[in-house]
C-alpha cells in the first residue's frame, strides 16, 4: 500500500494506492498534548486509515503495534526529537513510511506471509490501554523537505510463475437489487496447492469457471516464493511494485463443456457438510440449532435430487477465534483458517465435503452467507435458516442466483423480449433466490436440470403438436417441465402449486416459465418471467394464465395451459397461425384481407412477444376502425353518412378521449334527430326504444321520461346517455359482438365482465380488442 499526501487545510494527509518508483515519501506526525515520546504514547497519535483499515506500526527497535483497523503492509515509524510548541505543549516527532518490514513474532523466528487463509497476528498485549490513553490526541502531517535515512530503493524486479486453479466466490448480499445488466457477482482467487490467494484488483484475470487452470506471470523481488509475490501483489506492497502481469489458461482445467461434467460429478454421490461455530466476542445460538439447520439442509437437497445426493452432517463446538477487523476477502479468509485450525480434524473444503463456518451477526459483512462454486468453501453471517445453508449448498453445487426478468417491446411490457432488465435474488418461491426465513422453496426446473436432477420434455421449433402434463415441482421424479432453446438461452416450463415447499408465495403459483442463462464464468442464472406482463405492476401474478397464448419469441412455438388441477396440461404447437390470425382479425374488423405490409408488420410483433391485447388495442383503437363505428352510427341514428368534417372532427373527439356513447349520444340529442322524431318530447322518446332498444316503450316508460324532461330539468344528452349505456343497450352491444367474432352467444358470465367494463369506463374498442385478443378467438379455425 502507497502513501500519497493530499492537502486538508494547512496540513498533509495521507491517500492509500498511490505508486511510486522511489517508493513512498516520508512524513512527519506531531503527537500534541503529551508527556512522554515513547511509541507506546504516540501510536494512538498516527492518522486511522493512513495505510489501510488496520495500520500496524514499527518502531526503530523492532516491538510492533497494532491500531485497530486493518492493514496490508506496515508503518515504519523513527522518533525524531521531542520539541515544545508554541502553546507550550511537548510534541513528538516522528518519521512515518509505509514499507515490508520482516518484524519477528518470536526471537529468532520470521513473521510468516499473510494470506487470505494464514494471516500473522502480532500485538504488544497492552495495546488496548495504550490506544485509549491517546484516544483524545489528534495527529497533524507535515511533508518533509528531504529523504529521511530510513527511505529505501525499490529492490529489483524478476519474473515468477505461479499455477492454480480458479477458485470463484458467490457474493451474497442481504437483500434483493434491480440492475439492468445483473449478473451473479464473484469474487476469483486462487487456488495454489490448496491454499487460497486474493488477486489484485485490476489484474488481467480473463472470467472463467471454477476448476480453470490458470498460470499467473509476476514480478516481484528477486527470491520472492510464488506464495510472496501474490501476496506482495494482492497488498500493493510499496517498497517491491510486485504486479500481476498476465494470467493465461492452461490445458487440464475445468472450462466449457467439462464444467457440467464437474456438476454432474459434485451433485450426487456421498458428501458431507460440517458446521463450525466460532465467535470473537460471544456465542449467539446453541449448537443444537446449528445442527437443526445442518439436518434440514441435508434433508432439502436429498428430496431435490431424489435421493441421489447423500450429505452426511456434522456440527462442532464453539470455538473463540480473534477478531478479523473487518468482512473483506482477507478478514472472511481469516475467519475461515481460525475455523479450521480449531478444528484440526475437519477434511479441507472440496467439491464433495463442504464446511460452513458461522460466526454471530458482523455488521460490516452486508450479506447473510457467502460461498465457493464448484467449492466446499460457505461463510453464514449469523443466519441459522435453512433457506440460507441450502442456497450456500447450491452454490457448492455450481448454481448462481434465481432472479426476475422484467422486458418491454414497443414501449409495453411483455414476457420476454431482447430488452430486459433483471433483478438479483427477486424469484421468491425459489431456493437460489432471497433467504426469507420459510419453507424453502423447491428449485426450478431450469436449475435442476442443470444438475441433471429434472425429467422434462425438449421442444424443438419443428416439433408436431403435443400435450405434457406437467407434475409439481415437489414430485422430482415425474417429468415436470417443457425445455425450449431461445436466443442467448433456454426457457423451461414448469408447475409450481402453492402447496409443501411451495407456500413462499401463494400469488405466484401455477404454470410459470424461467429463462437459464450461462455466463463467463460457466455460472447458471434462472430468471422468472412475468407471464401476465399486462397487469398494473410486474410480478403481481406471473404463472401463464389458462387459456392465454404465450408465443414464445423467435422459436415458432406457441404455448399455453388448458387445465391445472393436480398436474397442468400444457398444450405445444407452431405458431406459424399467427398470420392467419391477422388475416382473421382483418376480415372480422375490416371487411378485408390484410395487405401485406400490416400482415407481415403485426405477425412480426405477435412473433417477438407483444401481447395479443396489445396488437388488437391497436387496431381497433386505429382510425379505420374507428371510422367504420362512426359511419355505422350516423347511418343508424341519423339516416346518413357523415360529411367529411364531420368524420375528421369526431375522429379528433375519439383521439382525445371521447366514447362511442358520448358520440352517439350527441346524435341523439341533436335538432336533426329530434326533428326526425316528429318534433315533441314525447315522440322523441318513443324513438329512442324503438332506435336504441329495439322495441316499443310502455306507457309508463314514457311518461317517467316526459316527467324527467320537464319538471326535473334534464337534458336530451342526458337522457340519450341514459338509454346508450343501460344494462339493456350494454348486453345487446357485446352480444351481437360475440356474435359476430366468436360465433355464439354472450354468455352471463361475459355479460358481467363486459357491460359492467363499459359502464364504468371500458372503451368500446377496448371490449372488442379484448375479445379479439382472447384464446377462444385466437383458436378459431
Amino acid at each position: 500500500m502507497r502513501l500519497r499526501l493530499f492537502r486538508r487545510g494547512s496540513s498533509w494527509w495521507p491517500r492509500q494506492r498511490h505508486r511510486s518508483a522511489a517508493g513512498a515519501p516520508a512524513v512527519r506526525a506531531s503527537g500534541v498534548g503529551v508527556t512522554s515520546c515513547s511509541v507506546a504514547a504516540v501510536i494512538g497519535l498516527l492518522p486511522v486509515g493512513g495505510c489501510g483499515s488496520r495500520t500496524s506500526v514499527v518502531h526503530r527497535a523492532g516491538m510492533l503495534h497494532e491500531l485497530p483497523v486493518r492493514c496490508r503492509s506496515f508503518l515504519h515509524v523513527e522518533l525524531d526529537r521531542v520539541d515544545r510548541g508554541d502553546d507550550g505543549e511537548r510534541r513528538c516527532r516522528l518519521s512515518v513510511r509505509c514499507q515490508v518490514l520482516a518484524v519477528p513474532t518470536a526471537p529468532g523466528a520470521p513473521m510468516p506471509m499473510r494470506t487470505p487463509f494464514a494471516r500473522a497476528r502480532v500485538a504488544v498485549a497492552s495495546r488496548r490501554s495504550r490506544l485509549a490513553a491517546a484516544a483524545a490526541a489528534t495527529a497533524v502531517l507535515v511533508v518533509l523537505t528531504g529523504q529521511t535515512a530510513s527511505a529505501q530503493t525499490a529492490e529489483p524486479l524478476v519474473t515468477v510463475t505461479v499455477t492454480g486453479t480458479v477458485q470463484n466466490v458467490v457474493v451474497d448480499d442481504d437483500v434483493a437489487g434491480e440492475d439492468a445488466g445483473a449478473a451473479t457477482e464473484v469474487e476469483t482467487f486462487l487456488d495454489v496447492e490448496g491454499e487460497l490467494f486474493d488477486l489484485p484488483d485490476g489484474a488481467p484475470v480473463p472470467p472463467s469457471p471454477t476448476g480453470q487452470g490458470v498460470v499467473v506471470t509476476l514480478l516481484a523481488p528477486a527470491g520472492a516464493t510464488g506464495a510472496q509475490a501474490l501476496e506482495m501483489a494482492a497488498d500493493d506492497v510499496p517498497a517491491t511494485e510486485a504486479r500481476v502481469v498476465e494470467v493465461l489458461p492452461v490445458d487440464g482445467g475445468t472450462n466449457g463443456a467439462s464444467t457440467l461434467d464437474a456438476v454432474a460429478d459434485s451433485s450426487t454421490g456421498a458428501h458431507t457438510l460440517t458446521v463450525l461455530p466460532v465467535y470473537w466476542t460471544a456465542p449467539d445460538t446453541s449448537t443444537s440449532a446449528l445442527t437443526t439447520m445442518a439436518t434440514q439442509t441435508a434433508d432439502y437437497w436429498r428430496e431435490q435430487s431424489a435421493g441421489r445426493l447423500d450429505i452426511t452432517h456434522s456440527t462442532r463446538a464453539w470455538a473463540a477465534i480473534t477478531d478479523p477487523g473487518s468482512c473483506s476477502a482477507d478478514g472472511l479468509s481469516a475467519i475461515f483458517n481460525a475455523a479450521m485450525a480449531a478444528n484440526p480434524s475437519v477434511p479441507a473444503p472440496s467439491q464433495t465435503n463442504h464446511v460452513l463456518v458461522y460466526f454471530p451477526r458482523y455488521a460490516s459483512c452486508a450479506f447473510a452467507g457467502r460461498a465457493t462454486l464448484l467449492g466446499g468453501y460457505i461463510w453464514a453471517n449469523g443466519y441459522t435458516y435453512t433457506d440460507v445453508a441450502a442456497h450456500e449448498l447450491g452454490h457448492n453445487l455450481g448454481l448462481g442466483h434465481a432472479n426476475t426478468l422484467t422486458c418491454t417491446s414497443g414501449g409495453a411490457r411483455v414476457s420476454l423480449s431482447g430488452s430486459c432488465s433483471s433483478t438479483e435474488y427477486a424469484d421468491n418461491a425459489d431456493v437460489m433466490g432471497i433467504a426469507r426465513n420459510q419453507a424453502t422453496g423447491n428449485l426450478n426446473t431450469a436449475m435442476a436440470d442443470y444438475l441433471g436432477y429434472a425429467s422434462l420434455t425438449t421442444v424443438g421449433s419443428s416439433s408436431p403438436a403435443l400435450s405434457i402434463d406437467l407434475a409439481p415441482l415437489a414430485q422430482v421424479s415425474a417429468v415436470r417441465g417443457a425445455k425450449i432453446a431461445v436466443p442467448g438461452g433456454t426457457v423451461y416450463v414448469d408447475f409450481r402449486p402453492a402447496t409443501g415447499r411451495d407456500v413462499r408465495m401463494p400469488t405466484w403459483a401455477g404454470v410459470q416459465a424461467h429463462l437459464r442463462t450461462t455466463d463467463g464464468w460457466g455460472i447458471p442464472t434462472s430468471y422468472l418471467l412475468d407471464m401476465r406482463p399486462t397487469l398494473s405492476s410486474p410480478f403481481t401474478s406471473p404463472a401463464l394464465a389458462p387459456g392465454v397464448t404465450w408465443l414464445v419469441p423467435d422459436t415458432g412455438l406457441a404455448i399455453s395451459v388448458s387445465s391445472v388441477g393436480g398436474t397442468a396440461r400444457l398444450e405445444i404447437g407452431s405458431s406459424g397461425a399467427l398470420e392467419q390470425y391477422v388475416t382473421h382479425v382483418y376480415r372480422d374488423l375490416f371487411g378485408r384481407t390484410p395487405d401485406p405490409a400490416g400482415l407481415t408488420n403485426w405477425a412480426a410483433a405477435l412473433r417477438a412477444g407483444t401481447p395479443r391485447v396489445t396488437v388488437a388495442n391497436a387496431i381497433t383503437y386505429s382510425a379505420e376502425y374507428r371510422g367504420g363505428l362512426i359511419h355505422a352510427s350516423y347511418g343508424l341514428y341519423l339516416g346518413r353518412t357523415p360529411e367529411a368534417a364531420g368524420l375528421e372532427n369526431w375522429l379528433l373527439q375519439m383521439n382525445r378521449g371521447i366514447t362511442i356513447q358520448q358520440m352517439e349520444g350527441g346524435f341523439l340529442a341533436s335538432q336533426e334527430y329530434f326533428d326526425q322524431s316528429g318534433g315533441s318530447d314525447a315522440e322523441w322518446i318513443r324513438r329512442l326504444y324503438s332506435h336504441v332498444l329495439g322495441r316499443t316503450a310502455a306507457p309508463a316508460e314514457v311518461n317517467f321520461w316526459l316527467s324527467y324532461v320537464g319538471a326535473s330539468g334534464g337534458s336530451r344528452f342526458q337522457v340519450a346517455m341514459g338509454f346508450l349505456t343501460s344494462t339493456e343497450r350494454l348486453t345487446t352491444i357485446v352480444n351481437t359482438q360475440y356474435q359476430h367474432l366468436l360465433g355464439r352467444s354472450l354468455d352471463q358470465g361475459g355479460a358481467q365482465t363486459w357491460v359492467g367494463a363499459i359502464q364504468s369506463g371500458v372503451r368500446l374498442e377496448a371490449v372488442i380488442g379484448g375479445i379479439i385478443s382472447s384464446e377462444e378467438y385466437f383458436a378459431r379455425p
